[in-house]
């Protein structure tokens, strides 16, 4: 953009130069994108009928699996894992977070067992936990344990805050974790 004798960043350029901007660009173009194309002739040969599979998807076709894959199989063989984890990481800017609308310590802390093995928070097809990450953070002083489950290869590498478990589950499956209510709020698993 012209000011004065030269040239000024737009709010467009502004936004791009942000490094997780960039990243949702190349996950969307670059990675998603691909998927996107085959989507019409997956649906038609589907007869437009809901997936029955988590990994036989257009996703999968348009990276060559025939036998299907999951999304972070896909991503765990290219390279755009880091841009996907740094674009997903910022799904909330800007955003109410449900920790800013709910009121946690009253609805959760009050009465929650103290008991070592009971359940605050499980975070299902989380990946990198931000969520459960944000809610230890924001409410060091509530008890239990903080569970984010996700398949093995959208879990982190490094985990960010100790604090909070990650647990290798397809959640196509049964739910492992037993006991936990979201109308009554946490209780002790069963062993």
């Amino acid at each position: 953009m012209l000011k004065g004798n030269g040239y000024i960043a737009n709010t467009a350029a502004e936004a791009f130069s942000e490094l997780k901007h960039q990243a949702c660009l190349e996950s969307c173009f670059d990675f998603l994108s691909p998927a996107l194309l085959v989507v019409p002739g997956y649906l038609k040969a589907m007869k437009y009928q809901n997936p029955t599979s988590a990994t036989v998807m257009p996703s999968s076709k348009s990276y060559g699996f025939k036998d299907g894959a999951t999304l972070w199989e896909i991503l765990s063989i290219t390279a755009h894992m880091p841009a996907m984890g740094l674009w997903m990481s910022s799904f909330n800017d800007g955003h109410k977070n449900f920790l800013d609308i709910y009121t946690v310590e009253d609805r959760l802390g009050v009465g929650a067992s103290t008991d070592l093995e009971s359940v605050m928070l499980v975070d299902i097809g989380s990946g990198q936990g931000h969520q459960a990450i944000e809610m230890r953070k924001r409410f060091p002083d509530l008890p239990g344990r903080y569970i984010v489950t996700d398949l093995a290869l959208g879990l982190p590498v490094e985990k960010e805050d100790k604090r909070v478990e990650f647990l290798v589950h397809d959640f196509m499956t049964a739910q492992p974790i037993k006991g936990l209510s979201a109308s009554k709020g946490p209780q002790k698993t069963p062993n």
